[in-house]
């Protein structure tokens, strides 16, 4: 084999454009395998958010549902319109609106935000 200055450029020439071909095919696999991971991302995004969506409808329907349990229990105790009386039925204490067990009515603002906690609280646990 004869080794003189164009049989190197010649070799160098060869390599080069093999070197360059097999670039260009890592960067297009690199590129699908790119492309395939965003498209799984994305798909896996909806699917969160399709969830999240979900369970704040049946948060919202469990809270309507709780306010229509309450809702009469207000009207007896006075409030005509739906929301908690300024002053207490006679024999109760104002006290926090959570302590039902002291005879305090919360009301319907109040008895969504603590269903929403409950559904909140029990799907995280």
């Amino acid at each position: 084999m004869i080794i003189n200055a164009s049989t190197i450029i010649v070799t160098v020439i060869v390599v080069s454009a093999i070197g360059f071909g097999g670039l260009q095919l890592i960067r297009q696999f690199a590129l699908q395998i790119a492309v395939e991971n965003f498209e799984a991302n994305q798909a896996m995004d909806e699917k969160e958010e399709k969830s999240r969506k979900k369970k704040i409808a049946l948060a919202d329907a469990a809270a309507s549902s709780a306010f229509q349990k309450v809702e009469p229990l207000i009207q007896k105790n006075g409030a005509g319109t739906g929301s908690r009386p300024n002053t207490p039925p006679a024999g109760i204490e104002m006290g926090s609106s959570t302590s039902t067990s002291a005879g305090v009515v919360p009301s319907s603002a109040e008895v969504k935000e603590e269903e929403k906690l409950k559904l909140l609280s029990s799907d995280i646990v």
